[in-house]
């Protein structure tokens, strides 16, 4: 039989950089504004900073579900003539308002935003179905094993405080219409917050269309914004959590990392895709590949409650826990006595190329990254500056990260499920 050599990988590019436009409104709304014309429409996300108000977190449940419920019939048919739609959602960190719409209806899917924004209609009966619909989703949250397995490392590592993975069923059922709304024009102000927009429109242009938007958003009264406690694990080591008749095991393990604007962070993210960041991670391909241990492993370096960790997380059969967490052990351990190659490193450079070259080619893609960019507290062109930043990155760097951050003694952890 013949056979055939593949061709060498092409060596990783950077993106091309979107026209972008970046700037603050008198009001206090941030606007990054960026030319994507792959199809003719655009998107949206809107983000106003919530870490610092805990205890709204309950109303502003309801809030992102009641927002943009129950439009009167002309609005509706306004937004349903330009192929426009909007949604809102709640993490511990941010409310997030997100959009599209066809290019030319902008200033329809603007107005119905601000419109929900400065003259919200929390009314009783809205309120009490909108937080029916948060019950049941949060009930399908909890039930998922990796969450739970979430909340069983936030309960036995992180400090008293720390807000839980999913929000407390009793305090969404006391929420009422006079919170949601007391809720709503407390905190959703524009001081803090960014708007990013993407799409086959001029972004000076679009800048332009928002500042008259938003004109009549305008922000309250200067409150204490608290900042959330610190959310590093206390102690190392693993802890066990039954889950009876469960037939799988999750296992978390996870330890403090520099965040982001650490120089150090592109050799760290560079050396967790080399260890558990893709499918030819050593990581995966031991522990599901080869060994068949595993039906999912991954290793990433993330925000998890509020702090910059690096997790790794395993699903396993019930019978393989022991082994798969051994195994994950050997080799963490093995990362420091075997760094990362040149070939893994360009492997995983080309993956991270080509992951953010993929997400940039859409237009929600870039609305996405760009949304995560500036939640991060970076500027729009950090995209590209941290890719190059990784292409950067040599043996010595990952072998040093490799050292630093990835040995076993260094992992809180929990492994839940019927053991």
């Amino acid at each position: 039989a013949m056979t055939r050599t593949l061709p060498p990988l092409e060596a990783p590019r950077l993106p091309a950089r979107a026209e972008i436009v970046d700037t603050t409104l008198p009001n206090g709304l941030r606007v990054v504004a960026a030319y994507a014309p792959s199809v003719p429409m655009v998107d949206l996300r809107l983000r106003v900073p919530v870490a610092g108000h805990p205890a709204y977190a309950p109303a502003l449940h309801v809030a992102a579900e009641a927002m943009f419920q129950g439009s009167d019939g002309p609005a509706q048919a306004a937004l349903g003539e330009v192929g426009a739609s909007l949604y809102a959602g709640l993490d511990p960190a941010w409310f997030t308002a997100a959009g599209s719409a066809m290019a030319d209806g902008i200033t329809v899917l603007l107005d119905k935003l601000v419109t929900a924004l400065t003259a919200p209609r929390y009314h009783s009966r809205r309120c009490e179905a909108a937080a029916r619909r948060v019950l049941a989703r949060l009930a399908v949250t909890r039930a998922q094993p990796h969450v739970f397995t979430q909340q069983v490392f936030r309960d036995r590592f992180l400090p008293a405080g720390t807000p839980p993975v999913v929000p407390d069923d009793a305090a969404v059922r006391r929420v009422a219409a006079e919170s949601v709304t007391a809720a709503h024009h407390e905190v959703l102000r524009p001081t803090g917050a960014f708007l990013v927009v993407t799409g086959a429109v001029d972004p000076e242009r679009v800048v332009t269309q928002v500042a008259t938007a938003v004109e009549r958003w305008q922000p309250g009264a200067a409150t204490h914004r608290g900042e959330p406690p610190r959310a590093e694990p206390r102690r190392t080591g693993v802890a066990l959590a039954a889950r009876p008749a469960a037939v799988q095991s999750q296992i978390l393990l996870a330890a403090p990392v520099p965040p982001r604007a650490d120089p150090r962070f592109a050799a760290l993210n560079l050396t967790a895709c080399v260890f558990g960041g893709y499918f030819s991670s050593r990581l995966v391909t031991q522990v599901r590949g080869r060994s068949g241990l595993a039906y999912r492993a991954a290793a990433v370096v993330d925000e998890l409650f509020g702090e910059t960790l690096l997790a790794v997380n395993v699903d396993t059969a019930s019978e393989f826990t022991a082994a798969a967490l051994a195994e994950v052990e050997q080799q963490l351990l093995r990362l420091a006595d075997e760094p990362p190659t040149p070939r893994e490193l360009d492997m995983a450079k080309s993956f991270c190329c080509g992951m953010l070259a993929l997400q940039l080619s859409s237009q929600a893609g870039m609305a996405s990254e760009l949304t995560s960019a500036l939640s991060f507290g970076f500027d729009p062109t950090w995209l590209w500056r941290f890719t190059a930043a990784l292409l950067e990155v040599d043996v010595e760097a990952a072998g040093d990260a490799a050292a630093t951050w990835f040995s076993p003694a260094r992992f809180a952890g929990v492994v839940t499920g019927d053991v």
